[in-house]
């Protein structure tokens, strides 16, 4: 699952230094991959917990075998040597 922050969009530095920030602490100086932070936890809120693991596992399984042959095919066009005219007419 994507951990999108709102205003923000997805920065996985942020979250994770939030993650990592004990109720009532500050973090230190943080650079994000959107911008440059600093995070004062002042609460805590447990989400709800998953009852169907198997189901979460699917879907996170299908995620990443979607972005895994995104990522693969890109690499490759970046690899080759091929060159795209699709819109020149002969």
């Amino acid at each position: 699952q994507q951990r999108m922050v709102e205003g923000l969009g997805q920065d996985n530095i942020f979250v994770g230094t939030a993650f990592g920030v004990k109720t009532g602490a500050i973090s230190k100086v943080t650079v994000g991959e959107n911008g440059v932070f600093v995070l004062a936890v002042s609460k805590l809120d447990k989400g709800e917990e998953l009852k169907d693991l198997a189901q979460k596992q699917r879907e996170l399984e299908a995620t990443i075998t979607g972005r895994t042959d995104y990522e693969i095919f890109n690499a490759l066009k970046e690899m080759s040597d091929i060159e795209f005219h699709k819109s020149r007419i002969d």
